[in-house]
């Protein structure tokens, strides 16, 4: 898919309709010196809203900002002074670097194999590589597909998600065939998802739409801490800069939770009668995404403020939304068509649009972002969907009414809860066959929702009619223990509390 074809159409269209206060919200605003230096530079390129830089020829430039100057008297400005395109390396038409007067740089994007990357900074004389170290990525920079930094770059990437790549990137290997190696990304080094680290210090939460409470549970024990009445209807939950939202389905709304402080910080007011079901989160937190189930649109709220920035429509009654490990785009559900949407987060426009069963309930994505897989209730199967091709590609039978997914840390097994049969199917995801079906213990009832814990061994079973939760042992296919919390159960999503 080649990105933002239409960026331009679409900063036009956010800036209609939120006026001129959405730049500083949503972009990198370069200086009108630094713009007139760069399009100089680069005739007939586009400056994108992050501050990157597309040519003409396709090429595109990262930009990297200097650390911003303390100035005594905030009153007082500076007059603008001249920005100069000081060094480039290399010194031809096709720089792989580029260093500006007033601090900025800019970095080529350069493809390595299956990979993209930049230049190893060790090939910059000691003068060009201190002033490159001086810089930081733009924190709004949007990160280009399948993108990963070597090591030696990574303190450039600043709080952004980026993959990370061993330095035989950039040298590659001959083999003995005369053929050259090169090194793909680790998922386990993205840092693009918010996975639970079995050695931090964390806890467990979990929502219950029938009493309308959120249940708090430690991470190693599952002994309840609190609970948390929304005096609503909580659905879908989502984590954003070390806070949890909760979509309240009743009262259109997004509650905001403070996990350490164990209190509520606010709301967040949707349209009345929209009934948000599912939310998402960039990796960055600076977004979320929350569905609009009544009202059949996407809102896109920005966590700092609060504010709706825009509403994406799409098919009629989404429900669950599930970003991509990558961040590079979120899946829609749409259960009363049988479909499920692509967005992309690089402009929020859909992108896709994909038959699947009948009343889609839960998505998982592989950890390369390369895959989703679809839960769909009333079909009893689980549709296998080629993301790059935008495709349904398979189909593997379940038990009836499968529901929750979870997706083993190897990503060799896939976990289905079937709600009306009261087991957990686990299917060989390369063979797409299933090996075994285990029963749900009594005490755990039609279960809604799969949780893979943090030690990556055990996966948490939600129950929609009884009091207690079920702790499947992975590996042994077997349940060790129920807890009880006291009442129902759906949605669990775990938040560190380091």
């Amino acid at each position: 898919m080649k990105r933002f074809i239409h960026f331009f159409f679409s900063a036009l269209l956010l800036s209609s309709m939120f006026g001129c206060s959405l730049q500083p919200v949503l972009a990198t605003r370069l200086s009108a010196e630094l713009k007139t230096t760069v399009a100089a530079a680069f005739p007939d390129s586009k400056i994108r809203l992050d501050g990157a830089i597309e040519t003409k020829a396709g090429q595109l430039y990262l930009p990297l900002m200097p650390p911003t100057p303390k100035v005594a008297d905030k009153t007082a400005k500076p007059p603008a002074a001249a920005v100069q395109l000081r060094a480039k390396f290399p010194e031809t038409e096709l720089p792989d670097a580029l260093f500006f007067s007033n601090g900025w740089c800019y970095l080529r994007v350069i493809k390595k194999a299956a990979v993209k990357t930049t230049i190893n900074s060790n090939a910059l004389s000691e003068k060009l590589r201190k002033d490159l170290f001086a810089c930081k990525f733009v924190p709004d920079l949007i990160v280009p597909d399948n993108f990963a930094l070597l090591k030696v770059m990574k303190p450039l990437a600043g709080d952004l998600a980026v993959p990370i790549l061993p330095e035989a990137v950039a040298k590659p290997k001959t083999a003995g065939t005369g053929t050259t190696t090169s090194a793909t990304p680790n998922p386990k080094d993205s840092g693009q998802t918010q996975t639970a680290d079995a050695t931090g210090h964390g806890a467990v939460f979990v929502s219950s739409p029938g009493t309308g409470k959120i249940t708090m549970l430690d991470d190693k024990t599952l002994e309840k801490l609190t609970e948390f009445p929304t005096e609503g209807t909580p659905a879908g939950m989502t984590v954003a800069d070390g806070r949890l939202y909760i979509a309240d389905q009743g009262k259109s709304r997004i509650l905001i939770l403070d996990p350490k402080r164990r209190q509520f910080l606010g709301q967040i007011d949707l349209t009345p009668k929209s009934a948000p079901k599912g939310l998402a989160s960039l990796p960055n937190g600076k977004l979320i995404y929350a569905s609009e189930s009544a009202a059949g649109n996407i809102d896109v709220i920005e966590t700092e403020t609060g504010k709706v920035l825009l509403k994406t429509k799409v098919l009629a009654g989404p429900s669950k939304v599930v970003m991509a490990p990558n961040g590079n785009m979120i899946v829609v559900l749409n259960p009363p068509s049988g479909q499920v949407t692509l967005i992309t987060t690089s402009n929020q426009k859909v992108f896709g649009v994909i038959k699947v069963g009948a009343n889609p309930n839960a998505v998982v994505f592989s950890k390369d972002s390369a895959f989703a897989y679809v839960s769909n209730r009333v079909s009893n199967t689980v549709t296998i969907i080629d993301l790059a091709k935008k495709l349904a590609v398979g189909n593997m039978e379940t038990g009836a009414g499968p529901t929750g997914l979870a997706l083993t840390n190897d990503g060799e097994k896939l976990l289905v809860a079937n709600a009306k049969d009261n087991s957990i199917s686990i299917f060989d995801v390369a063979k797409r066959t299933k090996l075994q079906d285990v029963r749900l213990p009594l005490d755990v009832d039609f279960p809604s929702s799969l949780f893979l814990m943090p030690d990556g061994e055990h996966v948490l079973v939600s129950s929609a009619s009884t009091d207690a939760l079920g702790i499947l042992n992975v590996a042994k296919a077997e349940f060790e223990r129920q807890p009880v919390i006291g009442h129902t159960s759906d949605e669990m999503l775990w938040l560190s509390l380091d």
